[in-house]
């Protein structure tokens, strides 16, 4: 919600009323509330003025500016600017008869201001009625565990443009957002969650850790292959390469350190490393 977009709590839909749109500063001010006769007008940029003859009853609209208003006429403020209606939070049954509590809440503004203030006692009250209506047949429509997370816009509960109907025919207020700023699921689904949420960070665990056994194991692999081919290459046989791992010397998963000395920076050649080795003069000794 931005920072300068207006928003009342409404305690309950059944009751709000034109009221809900005047702004704070403008709560004191009779011309918000009721048609009044001043033959200067001076209209605000997020207003509307209705005027109504009082004589023949027709209705007409003047924009923001400066207005003379004729003596016969009573006029009356519609603020025509964005204000949210944050509704109470309202238990909602799913698919498979879950009861999940959403916290709903609308945007609205007045887009046709003759309409909102003559077709309907109160508008505001039946975009609200239809809200929630909308809203339930959404979720009706969903099992509960695919709400968790979910964020519902205006597109997913409006498919077939019922707010628009109703805001062109009877409300004349414009809904441009809907705004789910909660679902609570039972705590018994949450528990499930967690459980599901658990056994899958088990798995997850399980096979990262297989992943990395398998890896070392293929180095490990790897680095003694080498081993027997660089004891190869340095003359050693086939008994005395065996031997050598066998006897526990050096495990497979020493073969790196055991390659890194015979390429290391050592003045002696491999073949003398290892002769040291079988002849016990190195720091490794090979039963031959």
């Amino acid at each position: 919600m931005s920072e300068n977009q207006e928003s009342n709590s409404v305690s309950d839909v059944n009751i709000v009323t034109k009221e809900y749109l005047i702004p704070d500063e403008e709560k004191s001010n009779d011309d918000y509330k009721d048609y009044t006769v001043k033959i200067f007008r001076s209209v605000p940029s997020t207003c509307a003025l209705v005027c109504r003859n009082k004589y023949s009853g027709v209705v007409t609209k003047l924009g923001p500016g400066f207005h003379l208003v004729a003596p016969w006429k009573e006029a009356k403020l519609i603020y025509v600017g964005a204000k949210t209606l944050d509704y109470p939070k309202e238990v909602y049954t799913t698919r498979d008869n879950v009861e999940v509590t959403i916290d709903l809440a609308i945007r609205v503004r007045v887009s046709y201001p003759i309409m909102f203030e003559t077709k309907s006692q109160n508008p505001l009250q039946e975009v609200g009625i239809l809200a929630k209506k909308l809203m339930r047949t959404y979720v009706s429509t969903l099992n509960a565990d695919a709400l968790r997370g979910k964020n519902i816009s205006l597109n997913d509960i409006d498919k077939n443009g019922e707010f628009k109907k109703l805001e062109k025919s009877v409300s004349g207020v414009n809904v441009d957002t809907v705004y789910v700023k909660s679902i609570e699921l039972p705590d018994n689904m949450l528990k499930s969650f967690s459980d599901i949420a658990d056994a899958s960070n088990r798995e997850k665990v399980a096979t990262i850790e297989a992943r990395t056994n398998k890896l070392k194991a293929e180095t490990e692999a790897s680095n003694t292959r080498i081993l027997v081919e660089q004891l190869k290459n340095a003359g050693l046989s086939s008994d005395q390469i065996v031997n050598l791992i066998i006897n526990s010397r050096f495990a497979a998963k020493d073969g790196a350190q055991v390659i890194a000395n015979l390429n290391g920076d050592s003045n002696l050649s491999s073949a003398q490393i290892v002769a040291n080795a079988i002849n016990g003069n190195g720091p490794v000794r090979v039963k031959k």
